[in-house]
């Protein structure tokens, strides 16, 4: 068997095609990272703004401003008043009223039962009453006295006035279909005189403007020194 010489296997090899190295590039990240970053730190940029802007601002003081009261209009400033020195008591009643003395002495700022009326309405009788108790409370006196009004079925209220013990009893009764309203303010003067304050009986919705100004008769009643 022949061989070829060295020379030509040497030769041979040397013009075989040589393997090509085929390099694959990375996409490249760098791009992304930046924005990232710069985002980030834009983020915090705006972040630390807001913070020096609301921490450099004064702090705003809160004013809170006084309720405003209420005013009080005085209904009875203008009134008349009529003076009892015989029995030693003073009241406020309406300009349009009248007075009447009831006792028959027709000397109204000596009388012992007076009448304050207008030509449609009795705003309140008042009654000096002199009593013998027998240390009764003022409640028990009233009680053991009252006429055709049953205490048990009433609202018996307990108060002062110019810092004389008073108690007003309230009474509703009812008459031919209509409800009829009944106040009697009892105030205690001293031991043996109580006087007795009393509007006329009012319908209900028909005549409860009375009570307004009865209270507000009561309102200015006052003791004379």
């Amino acid at each position: 068997m022949l061989q070829k010489p060295p020379d030509q296997q040497v030769q041979k090899s040397e013009i075989e095609p040589k393997p090509k190295t085929v390099i694959i590039k990375k996409p490249c990240c760098k791009p992304i990272v930046w924005l990232g970053l710069g985002v980030a730190i834009s983020m915090f940029l705006f972040g630390a703004w807001v913070l020096y802007q609301n921490y450099s601002k004064p702090a705003e003081e809160t004013v809170v401003l006084p309720t405003p009261e209420p005013i009080v209009v005085n209904e009875t400033a203008n009134w008349n008043t009529y003076t009892n020195s015989v029995h030693g008591y003073s009241l406020k009643y309406p300009p349009q009223a009248e007075l009447v003395d009831l006792d028959g002495v027709n000397i109204p700022e000596e009388s012992r039962f007076l009448k304050i009326f207008s030509s449609d309405d009795i705003y309140a009788t008042v009654m000096v009453t002199s009593v013998f108790r027998k240390n009764e409370t003022l409640r028990a006196y009233v009680e053991r006295t009252l006429i055709n009004i049953d205490p048990k079925r009433s609202e018996i209220n307990e108060f002062f006035i110019d810092n004389h013990h008073a108690l007003t009893v309230s009474n509703t009764a009812a008459v031919n279909n209509k409800i009829f309203l009944q106040y009697l303010t009892y105030i205690e003067k001293d031991d043996d005189v109580i006087i007795q304050v009393q509007p006329e009986d009012m319908v209900k919705g028909e005549n409860e403007h009375i009570k307004k100004v009865y209270d507000q008769i009561l309102s200015t009643f006052k003791f004379l020194e």
